[in-house]
């Protein structure tokens, strides 16, 4: 499969993710003017351990679910958009469009290259450049997907960008690796591992992903096992670490859940630490800043009981 866009354009692609306020509007977008028609609304529940993995997500439709004033760049909900859901995940909104600049035109191009080499692998290659004013974008990137016996399926991506910074009030062009690897396996008939690694450099950029983080090394562990059809044991565990802001982030869990009639009852055990360092408002972690959320050093236990009366 082969896939290749080019496009000369003064136009240029922004993704913005807002926090939920607990109310419907307005939030405001970080360029404007935005182009009409353009825009991409979705509303996101992320989990609240680790803001980068989306556990639901919900399109919204302009007019039924939200109005947009294009020229001052504002979104305005027809309904309260939470800060959080009940388990405490928090909420954004993200928003992908397209605004337009005072410039001249420049031009945006890219492909991407996929092989079956046989039933159980495929290798892809990514490339896309995005001229500027002050000089050029590039993002290059190569991946695997390999399946394997007992529905065990690896993905491995590596990338390598070349982008702007402000620093100290200077721009300046630095160039970054990327890596990430997955797992998904069942190795036993009742037994779900499912594993993940990413490790990117400190001028890492991907100005399509908002919640990749630069500067970051994250990995973990989510394994499950069903005891019966209606009773399983699950362990977790992660450990981030973030070298721009010198912060940690670790966590240990060990639970089960059971269903007897119209009653479920669950349990968990959980040892979470992370260390303690000021972050600037300004900086790689917005807007999925945690920091002030983590605890040092926590030991806790959960019990959860729900029927039907």
């Amino acid at each position: 499969k082969l896939r290749t866009f080019g496009s000369n354009t003064d136009q240029t692609q922004v993704v913005d993710a807002l926090p939920g306020k607990g109310i419907s509007g307005y939030y405001y977008l970080t360029k404007r003017p935005v182009m009409e028609g353009s825009e991409r609304v979705v509303v996101e529940v992320r989990d609240r351990y680790r803001p980068d993995r989306v556990l639901r997500r919900e399109s919204k439709g302009r007019g039924g679910d939200y109005e947009i004033d294009y020229d001052q760049g504002t979104i305005l909900f027809k309904e309260p958009i939470s800060s959080h859901d009940s388990d405490h995940n928090p909420i954004y909104v993200v928003a992908s469009y397209e605004s337009q600049s005072e410039g001249e035109k420049y031009y945006v191009y890219g492909g991407r290259g996929a092989f079956r080499v046989t039933d159980r692998l495929e290798i892809g290659a990514t490339g896309v450049t995005e001229e500027k004013a002050i000089g050029n974008y590039h993002l290059l990137g190569t991946d695997l997907t390999l399946r394997l016996p007992r529905k065990t399926v690896l993905k491995a991506e590596f990338a390598q960008t070349r982008g702007v910074f402000e620093e100290d009030g200077l721009f300046s062009w630095h160039s970054d690796q990327g890596w990430s690897a997955t797992l998904e396996s069942e190795p036993l008939e009742k037994l779900r591992v499912s594993g993940y690694y990413r490790a990117l450099g400190d001028h890492f950029l991907n100005i399509s992903a908002a919640d990749v983080s630069r500067g970051t090394t994250k990995y973990g562990v989510d394994t499950t096992y069903q005891v019966r059809p209606d009773t399983h044991l699950r362990v977790r565990f992660f450990d981030e670490q973030d070298n721009l802001n010198h912060i940690t982030h670790r966590l240990v869990a060990v639970g089960g859940q059971t269903k007897f009639k119209k009653t479920k009852l669950e349990a968990e055990i959980s040892n979470e630490s992370s260390s303690e360092s000021y972050v600037p408002l300004t900086t790689s972690r917005t807007p999925f800043d945690i920091s002030q959320e983590t605890p040092r050093d926590l030991t806790a236990a959960k019990l959860g009981l729900e029927t039907e009366l």
